[in-house]
């Protein structure tokens, strides 16, 4: 999506370029990496904690509030770990009839 907007303004830049820059904004903590399945993943703006719906037909991530959704006790990590992260991605799909 960022490649084409940049080839609309103009402005050639591989795939790769594209990538690679938005990788590095997400190591230094400037975006949040967003990786649902291993076709594709999404680079959100908003790095504070909060929680996504994906919707599947529409290969679309929408933004829930994080006072929206409770998270309880998480079980506890294995000896020498520790919960550095929980992230939430609640899946979506239309309701049809009959389903």
């Amino acid at each position: 999506m960022l490649n084409e907007e940049a080839l609309l303004l103009g402005e050639k830049l591989s795939v790769a370029t594209v990538y690679n820059a938005l990788n590095q904004f997400a190591d230094a903590g400037l975006i949040r990496k967003i990786s649902l399945h291993s076709e594709r993943t999404y680079f959100d703006t908003d790095t504070g904690d909060h929680t996504h719906f994906y919707i599947h037909d529409e290969d679309k991530i929408i933004d829930i509030a994080s006072n929206d959704v409770s998270v309880g006790p998480l079980p506890s990590p294995p000896a020498g770990y520790k919960v550095s992260k929980v992230d939430i991605v609640i899946h979506l799909t239309p309701i049809t009839d009959g389903n």
